[in-house]
């Protein structure tokens, strides 16, 4: 079996210890990106129960990043993301469901979008003088949802 997400549990482990919440949305994202990369190769390879695994790590992730939106705080930004991920999990099941490749490649490409776009809100404009006022702007987090994203397992 082809190991495509990092195993240096250390790294990954000091890295998500020192994210802002920013930075753990960017994490989440990229971690979705490399389950989904075994989960494609997974199931041109045969390999169900691997392409379910992986499969399911990636709509944990993407649960994760649901259930941390604030709805209020984000109004139609959020709701959109809301629909997105929700439309994700069910492309992702059917995938997994049919043995089709199709779905997971549209949610690949949804979530490098998505990634991309985090990137991109979350850079430090030239204007600004702090990285967080740049951030709060398109934190669409609770807050107290941080600490427990902190302690997720990727």
């Amino acid at each position: 079996m082809r190991n495509f997400v990092g195993t240096d549990s250390e790294y990954i482990e000091s890295r998500v210890l020192s994210a802002t919440p920013a930075g753990l949305i960017e994490i989440l994202y990229e971690k979705a990106l490399e389950h989904m990369a075994s989960a494609q190769f997974h199931l041109r390879a045969g390999e169900v129960v691997e392409r379910g695994q992986a499969i399911s790590k990636v709509q944990a992730i993407i649960n994760e990043l649901l259930h941390s939106l604030d709805t209020k705080k984000g109004g139609e930004i959020a709701l959109n993301l809301q629909r997105l991920y929700e439309y994700s999990v069910l492309k992702l099941t059917e995938a997994h469901r049919f043995g089709t490749e199709a779905g997971l490649v549209e949610v690949e490409r949804i979530l490098q979008n998505m990634l991309d776009g985090w990137r991109e809100a979350t850079r430090p404009a030239q204007n600004t003088s702090s990285y967080d006022s740049v951030t709060a702007d398109h934190m669409l987090l609770q807050p107290e949802a941080a600490p427990a994203l902190r302690s997720w397992t990727l």
